[in-house]
């Protein structure tokens, strides 16, 4: 597959997976060999619960891409994730507190579907809009 079909895919993942939480087209979209999170989710049972479970926790989050990147079999994906708090996202009780992380995904397509993908986000930013830590001084 060229750049722009695997950047499809990865479109096709973030808006419908895991913006929608809709799996009925999974098996097009993600390889059955998948794993991501550092190798936590080693399979598309495994995605479908952790992402249905984070979604009670944020249930009005939301994920808008703001750019694809490719080269070859890799897809970079930046996005903007916002949401409410109201579940415990980070915590065993929630902060009520309204988030919003820049998230950047690397995705490895192989054979037209998503076979691995890394996530980071600033984690220090979303840890000060939940109130876990204080905000950065002004300057």
């Amino acid at each position: 597959m060229g750049i722009e079909e695997n950047k499809e895919v990865v479109r096709r993942y973030l808006t419908e997976i895991l913006g929608q939480l809709d799996y009925t087209h999974a098996g097009e979209l993600m390889h059955e060999d998948f794993y991501g999170l550092g190798g936590t989710l080693k399979s598309l049972e495994e995605h479908e619960k952790y992402f249905k479970a984070q979604r009670a926790k944020i249930p009005d989050s939301r994920m808008e891409i703001i750019d694809l990147i490719a080269d070859g079999d890799k897809v970079v994906a930046v996005s903007m994730l916002t949401g409410t708090d109201t579940g415990g996202f980070l915590s065993p009780e929630p902060t009520n507190n309204y988030m919003e992380t820049k998230v950047i995904g690397i995705y490895t397509v192989k054979n037209g579907k998503i076979a691995h993908g890394d996530v980071t986000y600033d984690g220090l930013k979303l840890y000060q809009q939940l109130g876990f830590y204080p905000p950065m001084p002004e300057k």
